[in-house]
C-alpha cells in the first residue's frame, strides 16, 4: 500500500470522531437509510451507536450502520 493510503486508512474514524464531539450537547438532524430523520440533542456516541434526546423527552439508541449522514444545526 502506498503512503497516501495508508494515511487515509490510518485517520479515517478520527474525522468523525472529531465530527461527533463538535456535536455533542448540540441539535443534530440524523438521516436514515430508510430516508427517515431523526432529530435532537447528540448524548454521546461509542463505537457501534449514537444516542440522541428527542424534543418530546425521548432517548434514542441510534446503530450507526442504520445512519445516512449527520448534520448539524446551525
Amino acid at each position: 500500500m502506498g503512503d497516501k493510503a495508508s494515511k487515509t486508512i490510518q485517520y479515517w474514524g478520527l474525522r468523525s470522531a472529531k465530527f461527533y464531539e463538535r456535536c455533542e450537547g448540540e441539535d443534530i438532524t440524523i438521516h436514515l437509510m430508510i430516508g427517515e430523520e431523526l432529530q435532537g440533542e447528540l448524548l454521546g456516541v461509542d463505537r457501534y451507536d449514537v444516542t440522541l434526546a428527542t424534543g418530546d423527552g425521548k432517548t434514542l439508541l441510534v446503530p450507526k450502520h442504520a445512519i445516512a449522514y449527520v448534520v448539524l444545526a446551525g
